[in-house]
């Protein structure tokens, strides 16, 4: 070849200087590929368990018979369940793995039920040699399940060491083959293979959306599914621990609740999923790809808790796991959430990203170049969202399309309004109000029949068994037994005929929405108040139309949580609204008034305890707790305050914070159990800017605000809002803002001392407009902290 010397302008010179650069990393980078680690995962999602008639010719495998030996009794199970979202907790975990960190499709395993795979010997025998065996030192490895969890009787004595279940019980997991005889996969059982990982070198992490039973819940319209399976008391075990504890060695676990709760499923704009998976696979979507466990565990919690706040999710590991990311990489201080270019369409100019409802993505956000360094600046606009992790932007500032290409990293700038429903309320089926007003006076004579407690309000006492109006029958039914009962009339006699020998049975009629009130309720789509969108059922509801035949036997309307949690839970949301007369045609008039009033104030309520933020949350280097006034002692969410006690409000510097995020204006307001907001802190923007100068970066910073527990007791959340305030940001009527009325009166001579995100929060005080693009800065953040407030001791 001729060679001859080459002459470029300096502007060439520097870009093929840039050019080479770029060269030079990628080799770097190619040469180190081959000495990557490698990331596995095990991924079980389990919604149907067949049942022996539907797999006639099963016969136990030898490992089903070795493990059978290990138990004591025959296992009885014959009734599970089926779930609704396991599956698609499984499938929808696989793409964010794939899409948003890397793994190899080829290294993903999904064992699905309808398939026959999720059986306990595929989930033992893949633990074992997939994740494990044949990974090599430094690998990572991802075990996930998602179906029915349960107990089993552990006779070995309680040992702190050996077997630390004081309540006699070891957790299980109930494979898909439960139904054939097969017994639950052990939580001792699977720590002797979990114990291999860090002995090898590979690090692990276990996540379970099961529950581990125990507590139940009650309420009279309906429930939501929960993944627990009573234990099965005809099988025990005598096992003890013989291995070192994995999560002291490097196992990190996260799983969805306590031992003795429940974990629950939520159907979502993301379809079925877990609460706690539905809530991680949110945090994973608006988070960096090296953002630490114990930041996407924070984030995690109060998501889920925003929807099944009785629900407590659980993370073991050790320091170093839990500072590391998810998988065991290493982690950093969190950003902003970041999006990367898939495809660029030059001819349409349509950017397609790998991030979408995950990371909160909805039309009108804007998100600015990062990466490449030294790429021009260009804004864009997403223009579509199409599922979890895809979405669709068109440029707005910069420059054409052309200058951008597949790789480069955009960060979240401005957030907008998501435009689903603030609040959805679901009003069942109806009935002429003169039918109402007849069955409400013939079941009324049941207050006075010996033997039945009548319930007047269910939300202050727990009714045995309901009697409500089925739509789709046309018929009265009785639901509280073995099965719901259809009523042979409508009258007091067929209800206690229906009850049969129940004993002491406490009964609640919830009365149908009458017509004439539903048709004035002013919510759903074509409503003037668009944030409160209608529900197909309770179940899919924030809040159900409950009626009542109160004490002077008057019909009566509320909005009603559709799922109650026992008295002793956490629970954010207002239980239920004051109680509204609909017996004459004027009354039923004032009544719809009313309760579309409430609907909206509710909708601010429900709205503040589901607010997402855009996905900084760590770069506010304080947390939210409280500091007893008589014995200085610092008490943080989820604690119970006793009448009287008065507390400061203080900010604790985060083990981890960020004191280079600049400064923060803040605010803090209380959402009592009654729905009710009064600001504690920011008022006039006075002394609210931190860091304050000098303060201490070690010990709690005092507000100056100062609380006294009374009543209204119940959950108080404590809701704080920080803005970054570079630009001189700051909110300039704050008081106008977070303080607000109740759905409930509070009693008598009582008093408290002391769209989207947050545009479409302040945009409840008026009428609001669904799918308004309302920008705001992505610099600001939000902590809630739930306090359970006690009234004062019974005296003897």
């Amino acid at each position: 070849m001729l060679w001859a010397p080459i002459y470029t302008t300096p502007r060439e010179t520097s870009r093929m200087v840039r050019n080479f650069r770029f060269v030079l990393i990628c080799l770097v980078v190619l040469a180190g590929a081959g000495q990557a680690a490698t990331r596995r995962a095990l991924l079980v999602g389990i919604n149907r368990y067949p049942l022996p008639i539907q797999r006639p010719k099963y016969q136990p495998s030898p490992g089903t018979l070795a493990r059978l030996k290990a138990i004591k009794g025959t296992p009885s199970r014959e009734l599970l369940p089926d779930l609704d979202g396991a599956f698609n907790d499984a499938l929808s975990l696989k793409r964010m793995l794939i899409e948003k960190f890397g793994f190899e499709e080829r290294n993903i395993l999904l064992l699905p039920s309808d398939t026959e795979e999720a059986t306990a010997d595929n989930i033992l025998s893949r633990l074992r040699t997939f994740l494990i065996e044949q990974a090599k030192d430094g690998d990572e490895s991802l075990f996930y399940f998602a179906g029915h969890g349960s107990r089993i009787r552990n006779t070995a004595p309680s040992d702190p060491k050996t077997n630390p279940n004081a309540s006699g019980y070891d957790t299980t997991i109930v494979p898909a083959d439960s139904l054939l005889g097969v017994p639950d996969v052990r939580s001792k059982e699977m720590g002797r293979i979990f114990a291999m990982a860090p002995a090898r070198g590979v690090k692990l992490t276990v996540i379970l959306d099961s529950c581990y039973g125990g507590a139940g819940s009650r309420g009279p319209l309906g429930a939501a599914k929960v993944r627990s399976s009573p234990p099965d008391e005809h099988v025990a075990v005598d096992e003890r621990i013989d291995y070192a504890l994995p999560e002291k060695s490097g196992v990190l676990f996260l799983a969805a609740s306590q031992e003795n709760q429940v974990a629950q499923e939520v159907t979502t704009e993301m379809g079925a999923h877990g609460a706690f998976t539905w809530a991680l696979l949110k945090t994973l979507g608006s988070s960096a790809p090296d953002e630490s466990t114990g930041h996407l565990m924070q984030r995690t919690r109060a998501l889920m808790q925003s929807k099944v706040p009785a629900q407590e999710p659980v993370m073991l590991g050790t320091g170093e796991r839990l500072h590391s990311g998810l998988f065991g990489q290493p982690a950093k201080a969190f950003r902003a959430a970041t999006a990367a270019v898939r495809k660029m369409d030059k001819a349409t100019g349509a950017i397609t990203l790998n991030a979408g409802q995950a990371m909160s993505l909805y039309p009108g956000t804007e998100l600015k170049r990062i990466l490449p360094e030294g790429a021009p600046p260009v804004e864009i606009r997403i223009k579509s969202v199409e599922g979890l992790a895809a979405s669709t932007a068109v440029v707005t500032e910069g420059g054409s399309g052309s200058t951008i290409n597949p790789g480069d990293l955009f960060q979240l700038d401005r957030w907008v309004a998501p435009p689903h429903d603030v609040l959805r309320v679901s009003v069942g089926p109806t009935l002429p109000a003169a039918r109402v007003a007849a069955a409400a006076q013939a079941f009324a004579a049941l207050r006075k029949r010996p033997g039945i407690e009548w319930v007047e309000d269910p939300t202050e006492v727990q009714p045995t068994h309901v009697v409500s109006w089925d739509g789709t029958q046309s018929k009265w039914t009785l639901s509280g037994g073995s099965k719901p009962v259809t009523l042979d009339g409508e009258s007091a006699d067929a209800v206690v005929r229906a009850l049969g020998s129940a004993a002491k049975p406490r009964l609640y009629v919830m009365l149908p929405a009458a017509a004439e009130v539903a048709s004035r309720l002013d919510v759903g789509q074509k409503s003037t108040h668009p944030a409160i969108g209608l529900a197909n059922s309770p179940e899919e509801a924030h809040y159900a139309l409950a009626g009542r035949v109160n004490a002077n036997g008057k019909i009566e309307y509320a909005w009603m949580l559709p799922l109650q949690t026992s008295a002793a839970a956490l629970n954010p949301k207002p239980v239920r609204t004051d109680w509204y007369a609909a017996g004459s045609a004027a009354e039923m008039e004032d009544a719809a008034g009313r309760l579309t009033e409430s609907a909206q104030r509710l909708a601010r309520v429900v709205g503040w305890l589901e607010l997402e933020t855009p996905g900084h949350a760590t770069d506010f280097p304080y947390e939210l707790v409280l500091q007893n006034q008589s014995n200085r002692q610092l008490v943080s969410s989820s604690a119970e305050l006793p009448d009287g006690e008065k507390y400061d409000l203080v900010l604790r510097p985060k083990p981890d914070a960020n004191w280079s995020s600049g400064k923060w204006r803040v605010y803090v307001f209380i959402l009592d159990s009654y729905g009710k907001g009064q600001l504690l802190f920011g008022d006039g923007n006075l002394e609210n800017e931190f860091p304050r100068p000098n303060a201490s970066r070690s010990g709690p910073v005092p507000t100056g605000a100062v609380i006294q527990v009374a009543d209204p007791y119940g959950t108080d959340t404590y809701v704080l809002v920080a803005l970054n305030s570079a630009g001189g940001r700051l909110f300039d009527a704050p008081s106008s803002l977070f303080t607000f009325e109740g759905v409930q009166t509070a009693p008598a001579g009582v008093s408290r001392g002391g769209l989207d995100p947050l545009a479409l929060m302040f945009s409840l005080t008026g009428t609001g407009s669904r799918g308004a693009v309302v920008p705001t800065p992505a610099s600001w953040t939000l902590q809630r902290a739930y306090f359970r407030s006690l009234p004062p001791a019974k005296k003897n």
